[in-house]
């Protein structure tokens, strides 16, 4: 069994370009995945979504043509090697290996597959890497905002689910193929959410 929590931060500091960055998640929680039989375990499972994202970025009442934002994912196993997920509970003597990062794949998708490097499905591997779904800018220029309405990748500039929901809504979605040299138990993996503005 694999658990994964979903949790999410934004950056809540004073807002330099632009007037709000606001992050909501749907279907916030615990997802649990459970393999009953052995057939289930070596087939795995082909896609869950375990989260919705709903993003919300206002400029300021005189528009600042630098606001902007960037999206990442973050992951925690609370302690355990990087390239492996949270030990939580064993079934018998679990004298083999714990389940791999590897085995989880994720992408986030929306309408216009804005993310550029995650609108397919991507293994992961450490948690110290983080996921960068909308690419931060260090120091952006004008031209290095991409304003809503073209259904294009990397779109950062103001806007919101409600009037852009194709571009402003991310559906994060993971598909888990254990495969049978892992230890039998109960595992977990904790991805943050985090929605900045770029500065």
């Amino acid at each position: 069994m694999l658990c994964c929590t979903s949790v999410y931060v934004q950056d809540t500091l004073a807002q330099t370009h632009c007037a709000s960055v606001e992050l909501l998640l749907d279907n916030q929680g615990d997802n649990t995945f459970v393999f009953d039989s052995f057939a289930e375990y070596q087939g795995g499972f082909p896609r869950k979504t375990i989260a919705r994202l709903k993003i919300r970025v206002l400029d300021k009442i005189t528009p600042d043509n630098l606001c902007s934002w960037n999206l990442s994912i973050h992951l925690d196993n609370v302690g355990a090697p990087s390239d492996e997920l949270e030990e939580l509970h064993l079934y018998g003597a679990g004298l083999g290996q714990n389940p791999m990062l590897k085995i989880i794949e994720i992408r986030a998708i929306n309408d216009c597959m804005t993310s550029e490097d995650y609108s397919n499905f991507v293994p992961l591997s450490d948690v110290n890497n983080i996921l960068e779904l909308i690419k931060p800018i260090i120091s952006p220029l004008a031209t290095d905002v991409i304003h809503s309405g073209n259904c294009v990748q990397n779109v950062n500039g103001p806007g919101d689910y409600i009037a852009n929901y194709s571009e402003y809504t991310f559906k994060i979605e993971i598909r888990i193929k254990p495969g049978m040299i892992y230890n039998p138990g109960s595992f977990g993996l904790t991805f943050n959410f985090r929605l900045e503005e770029n500065i």
